[in-house]
């Protein structure tokens, strides 16, 4: 007599992850802008100034980021899978703590001098895209197309990141030199 009824809430935005993502941009713009303090000088209101914008626009475009990235994955994934559900708030939750770790990477790379470094750049786009595709499949369970059309989907991002990645350090390194 006693069944267990299993009841499905309906899911909703991702709120804490996106809390979480802000919170980590915020602090990693803030420690970047203090860590500015040698070129900036040491003048409370320029740097104040400064920080103010840097985290102000780093933050927004943070999230402009993420919103690319969720209109670039949903619609493709739907093209691919030929399904009209692909799992829109697993999409967002793996942007925003797939972001969040590749803030934190970004920072320790920078930090430790590696930023023009191939290998470095490759190897954190590979591991933002296995990444995201461990946060998507950890959420509900998704039928095979769509498993299908979001490995494919970060497959073609992880290509393209990479390319992008090589020409923007190749340029970089080309002005620099």
């Amino acid at each position: 007599m006693n069944q267990d009824i299993e009841m499905k809430q309906p899911k909703k935005f991702p709120v804490g992850a996106a809390v979480l993502f802000a919170v980590v941009s915020l602090l990693a713009g803030v420690y970047t802008t203090l860590a500015l303090e040698e070129e900036l000088g040491s003048d409370p209101e320029i740097l104040a100034i400064a920080g103010t914008v840097g985290v102000v626009s780093s933050l927004l475009f943070a999230f402009i980021g993420a919103g690319l990235k969720y209109v670039f994955t949903k619609f493709p994934m739907q093209w691919i899978s030929k399904e009209t559900e692909v799992y829109k708030y697993d999409i967002w939750s793996a942007i925003f703590y797939t972001n969040t770790i590749t803030v934190g990477l970004n920072l320790l790379v920078q930090q430790f001098g590696f930023q023009g470094n191939f290998i470095f750049s490759i190897l954190i786009s590979i591991l933002t895209a296995g990444l995201f595709l461990f946060f998507y499949f950890s959420g509900e369970e998704k039928n095979k197309p769509v498993k299908k059309a979001a490995i494919i989907v970060q497959i073609v991002f992880l290509i393209l990141n990479i390319i992008l990645s090589v020409a923007a350090l190749s340029f970089v390194n080309s002005v620099g030199a």
